[in-house]
């Protein structure tokens, strides 16, 4: 488990009881999103920052996931109520600013890691279906499953997800006697697109924030 600073900690409880705050007023659970929350936040925080966590690192989460508005869900605080005593906006300090600049706020920003290595993979088969279609015309065939592939996957498409990983299982198991090395890397690219299973199918319980509205901004 990484070891937090303590002005990184105390950032986090900062912005955990502002989301909380904002949730009480409209009535939602709020022990219960600021439970999921803090667990998405700490893991992403964590898978970033490595053994340790500083307040820059978790600012460049707390950017990815929005303001305690966003997650709420609350359009604009004009008409509510002062925040609770104590609690207080988290700095926008230089390190912030930097990090809300650099991030990518593209529909493609939150994809894991593992499907562009995915897709970077398909892209190069791709390539070389594009290029055998004069000689093989049912290449052309490949190519149009690769191009759907490519576009599920990175859209969050659930049914291509599920089509990838049934259509890779069976290239492991027909190419395994044949082609240990094409079954192998099928294998690779089931256990790649399988490992990014929350991204397609989020916990249920998950906060209240809508990822679909994160990824459109």
């Amino acid at each position: 488990m990484a070891e937090w600073t303590h002005e990184a900690r105390a950032c986090l409880e900062s912005y955990l009881a502002q989301v909380a705050a904002l949730a009480r007023r409209q009535g939602d659970d709020a022990e219960e999103i600021v439970s999921d929350l803090r667990e998405h936040i700490c893991r992403e925080t964590e898978e970033t920052a490595g053994a340790l966590v500083t307040a820059d690192a978790l600012q460049k989460t707390l950017a990815a996931v929005g303001t305690p508005e966003q997650v709420a869900g609350v359009d604009s605080v004009a008409g509510l109520p002062p925040l609770e005593p104590g609690l207080t906006r988290p700095v926008r300090t230089e390190a912030r600013i930097r990090a809300e600049a650099s991030l990518d706020h593209s529909p493609y920003s939150l994809v894991p890691l593992q499907i562009w290595v995915v897709i970077a993979l398909l892209g190069f088969e791709g390539i070389g279906n594009l290029l055998a279609i004069p000689s093989n015309p049912v290449s052309a065939l490949w190519l149009g499953a690769k191009i759907l592939f490519v576009t599920g996957l990175l859209l969050g498409w659930r049914w291509v997800f599920i089509f990838f990983l049934f259509e890779a299982a069976i290239h492991v198991v027909f190419f395994f006697a044949a082609a240990p090395v094409v079954s192998l890397i099928n294998l690779a690219l089931f256990v790649l697109v399988a490992s990014a299973f929350r991204f397609y199918f989020p916990k249920r319980d998950a906060p209240t924030f809508d990822w679909a509205r994160i990824r459109d901004k």
